[in-house]
């Protein structure tokens, strides 16, 4: 194996176990064998719990739960009015693609098993974009069902989430 390459992916690795030990060190459930996915995950969870919407957010115990994180709304949150709730208690199902051009597939994905799907947007350095917001409603109508995918497309969101902050997408 070329030396150079061998030695970039060696240091590579050093950083994606110094990223868990950072992300564990915060009670947050996070492996580098789903670098993408979990990363999406944390962001998720840590823009989620700063935009107001919830009084509490947490992540599911296990990692392939039917959903990955669990919040109970705020009594005047925008969800109420987004989300066809039967109670205050949101399922949240997060999909995370990096510095993906053209259409972004979102595979897996089962609106029976969540009220709110998060699909983060992470740039090519790993750093976030920003968040949007699907109803499951809406990624019902969306799914492609021979193939169990969504095709995300931008206007699909009733809300994007960047640096916490809510912003409408009207």
């Amino acid at each position: 194996m070329n030396t150079k390459l061998n030695q970039v992916l060696q240091n590579l690795h050093q950083a994606e176990l110094e990223l868990q030990k950072i992300i564990c060190g915060e009670n947050r459930r996070f492996s580098i064998n789903k670098l993408t996915g979990d990363l999406g995950e944390y962001y998720a969870l840590n823009d989620l719990e700063k935009s107001g919407l919830f009084k509490t957010i947490n992540q599911s115990n296990t990692s392939n739960n039917s959903y990955d994180l669990l919040g109970l709304i705020e009594e005047n949150s925008i969800l109420k009015n987004n989300l066809n709730l039967t109670s205050d208690t949101v399922r949240i199902e997060v999909k995370t693609r990096r510095n993906q051009s053209g259409a972004k597939y979102l595979s897996g994905v089962k609106p029976d098993q969540f009220d709110l799907l998060c699909m983060v947007d992470i740039k090519a350095d790993y750093t976030l974009n920003c968040i949007y917001l699907i109803s499951s409603n809406k990624a019902k109508k969306e799914l492609d069902i021979n193939y169990n995918r969504l095709i995300f497309k931008n206007n699909m969101a009733f809300n994007i989430i960047i640096d916490g902050k809510l912003t409408t997408t009207n």
